[in-house]
């Protein structure tokens, strides 16, 4: 073989390597949620596995809320035999959803818990910061995520 068929086969092999690894990203979505002054509200978080990634570990999934709006209360899982683990710090929350190696479906993986202020108004920012994942060979996987919000009503 020559150098420059050698040349073109490479190239064609890193082509297809490319193609193969350029699967979408996961979507972590916020949900949106209403609520009055002093009410509690929750809003879903969900995962759209592009691709069909089988994630099994979300590991950090990080967002910021509006502290002079909302007080935050906590954070669930939504699937069966995943285990959450909140850690907050001032406006951001840390969530880890994990627990045995069955892979996340697509939908609901959690629910987080907010306490509207009183008199709070406006609209008050989720604010997706990022969310590590991996799958069930520990493959890291960086999900693209969408903001939410919570609604307040007058």
């Amino acid at each position: 073989m020559n150098r420059t068929s050698l040349a073109l086969a490479v190239a064609s092999l890193l082509a297809l390597a490319a193609a193969g690894s350029a699967a979408a990203a996961p979507q972590l979505s916020i949900g949106s949620a209403q609520g009055a002054a002093g009410a509690e509200v929750s809003v879903a978080l969900t995962l759209e596995r592009s691709g069909g990634a089988a994630i099994s570990v979300i590991a950090p999934l990080q967002f910021d809320f509006d502290d002079s709006r909302l007080a935050f209360v906590g954070c669930t899982s939504a699937v069966a035999g995943k285990a959450a683990t909140v850690q907050r710090t001032g406006r951001r929350v840390g969530l880890v959803l994990a627990g045995g190696d069955a892979v996340f479906p697509d939908g609901p993986v959690a629910r987080c818990t907010f306490n509207v202020l009183a008199g709070a108004s406006g609209s008050a920012p989720l604010t997706f910061v990022r969310a590590g994942m991996a799958d069930t060979q520990f493959n890291d996987i960086e999900a693209q995520g969408r903001d939410g919000a919570v609604v307040i009503a007058p």
